[in-house]
């Protein structure tokens, strides 16, 4: 009888040894439920490329420094703008005039003209500086479907003596979407 105790007891030891180990070594699951959704707020962008003519201006319109033409109105225009669009900041990227730094520098080619740049303008007809930082450029509001966002662009005499000549640069424009 003495060995049937003896026998219970260990088997009971063991059994219990195993549980506490089971208890001491147990993984504690938990769980992390992650959730989200792929929003569409983005647009397309046409046509690719923009052509803005600042057509013929007369040298005496330029005759000092600050001189500016006519504002050219071109447009950016947005389709297939996504049902969660919200709104845009643009920023202008290109070669900066070498006297005034917020104006976009006329391609330096033969037959250029000389003593101008060219202003690009908001829709509010406020200067848009060339190779704004994002930070520093305001929110446009969208909605969903089409949009057009405005500007103009113009010459703007940087000095008191402009030269006759041709006017070719390029831009390109940074879109961040909200």
């Amino acid at each position: 009888m003495s060995v049937k105790l003896v026998l219970s007891f260990i088997f009971i030891f063991f059994v219990q040894s195993a549980y506490s180990i089971t208890l001491v070594n147990e993984i504690k699951k938990t769980s992390i439920n992650i959730t989200g959704n792929v929003i569409d707020n983005s647009c397309e962008v046409v046509p690719k490329n923009i052509d803005v003519n600042l057509f013929n201006n007369p040298l005496k319109q330029l005759s000092y420094k600050g001189a500016v033409t006519a504002n050219v109105l071109f447009s950016i225009n947005l389709i297939h703008c996504g049902d969660s669009v919200k709104a845009i900041k643009v920023v202008y990227k290109g070669e900066e005039d070498n006297i005034d730094k917020n104006l976009l520098a006329i391609n330096k080619v033969p037959g250029s003209t000389e003593g101008v740049a060219i202003q690009l303008l908001n829709s509010n007809k406020n200067q848009k500086p060339i190779n704004q930082l994002m930070n520093n450029t305001q929110w446009i509001p969208l909605h969903p479907g089409s949009n057009v966002i405005n500007y103009y662009a113009r010459l703007k005499a940087t000095t008191n003596k402009v030269t006759y000549g041709h006017v070719r640069s390029q831009a390109i424009f940074n879109i961040e979407y909200l």
